[in-house]
């Protein structure tokens, strides 16, 4: 049964550095069957015995939840106005949930039956695209309604087969970028192009060739219709479409140094590039009217820095193996920690977060749980 608890600060913020730690009062809340895909917990319950996730009241304080699953939270992803959180598990299993009032509450699971399940949510929150690596088909999926009356409900429309590692939609849903495995054994990968026809979504040929890593949109604000892939070994693409030709063109390619070890994460917004590795290094570039400059590099974290996210003021809030999140600002051309919170919930390792529109920083951990954080505590200056 998945619990409830609230979580009590037990540390001193006076400097606004360090959060250290925190104090759980636990107590019984997600029936087992709530999350089945049958049952809503919309207008008419008392949300408070159901599956739901209360926002944080007090500046600092996180609330602490575990979802009706003990396997651990791999992967998250949340609309533009923050009104559908998906949330993804290391066994397959997709929940979604949607905001009620001040509240997450859980509308549907989907068990996709793939270990390493990827994927991506358009801007409004209306197409969900599932995939992963052990799974031989890409998932498209529609959401039925954005009223809340409705039992909002994700439906699957289509199938596409192809084996994928990463998945990202543009924000009107028109295309989907896949890192499509060719080859499990030499990590031989193609970016794929999957457009959006009156007739459904059509994969076009390969033609974009990388090896695995991470893929992230480039923001309309720096150039329309790109895209940047990273390989995992480090070396780092960027291609933009030529819409008279209908051919996309790389403009960027470099390596990074070997010393560097193996890019996990990356995170875009505006100008601005972050990217996260293994040896829990964050380096930190800007696009300069003609290609991505490294500004600075920051060893992070003493682990992993497994997910990076930025806030809508433009700090960025990185996420560790360690059990760690820091929270980033610019000062001038150096990169400053604003807070650190240490343990966020024990020993246990921070695997994916994301930041709502209104600021408010939701986490995902090894054990099952996710937690909410107010926007105070990610923004502590504003």
């Amino acid at each position: 049964m998945a619990r409830n608890t609230t979580a009590v600060n037990t540390s001193s913020e006076g400097n606004g550095d360090d959060w250290v730690g925190t104090t759980y009062v636990e107590s019984p809340l997600v029936p087992d069957d709530v999350v089945d895909g049958d049952d809503w917990v919309g207008p008419g319950y008392d949300v408070t015995n159901y599956g739901c996730a209360s926002l944080p009241a007090d500046e600092g304080s996180p609330f602490y939840w575990i979802m009706g699953t003990t396997m651990s939270v791999k992967r998250m992803i949340i609309s533009g106005n923050g009104y559908i959180m998906v949330v993804a598990d290391n066994s397959g299993v997709i929940i979604v949930l949607v905001r009620y009032i001040n509240t997450y509450v859980i509308v549907q699971k989907i068990d996709t039956e793939s270990f390493d399940v990827v994927m991506s949510l358009n801007h409004d929150g209306k197409i969900l695209v599932v995939g992963g690596s052990t799974s031989d088909t890409v998932y498209v999926y529609m959401c039925n309604s954005s009223n809340l009356d409705e039992k909002p409900h994700f439906v699957n429309i289509q199938q596409i087969p192809m084996c994928v590692t990463r998945i990202v939609i543009t924000g009107n849903a028109e295309i989907i970028y896949c890192l499509h495995r060719v080859s499990r054994l030499t990590g031989d990968s193609h970016v794929r192009v999957i457009s959006n026809r009156l007739n459904g979504y059509k994969a076009l040929p390969p033609r974009l060739l990388m090896r695995d890593g991470v893929l992230c949109l480039v923001p309309p604000t720096v150039f329309a219709n790109g895209i940047v892939g990273i390989e995992s070994g480090g070396r780092f693409h960027v291609w933009r479409h030529c819409s008279d030709r209908n051919v996309y063109v790389k403009i960027q390619l470099f390596e990074f140094p070997r010393c560097l070890s193996r890019i996990t994460c990356v995170a875009m917004k505006g100008r601005e590039l972050t990217v996260g590795t293994i040896g829990g290094k964050i380096l930190f570039f800007s696009w300069n009217g003609n290609a991505y400059v490294k500004q600075r590099e920051e060893k992070a974290h003493q682990e992993e820095v497994s997910c990076l996210a930025f806030v809508p003021n433009g700090n960025i809030v990185s996420g560790s193996c360690d059990g760690t999140i820091k929270i980033w600002c610019s000062i001038g051309k150096h990169k400053v920690v604003l807070r650190h919170i240490r343990s966020v919930h024990g020993d246990f390792a921070v695997f994916t977060l994301v930041v709502t529109s209104e600021g408010l920083l939701i986490c995902g951990c090894e054990d099952g749980s996710v937690m909410i954080f107010s926007e105070a505590l990610v923004n502590p200056l504003s």
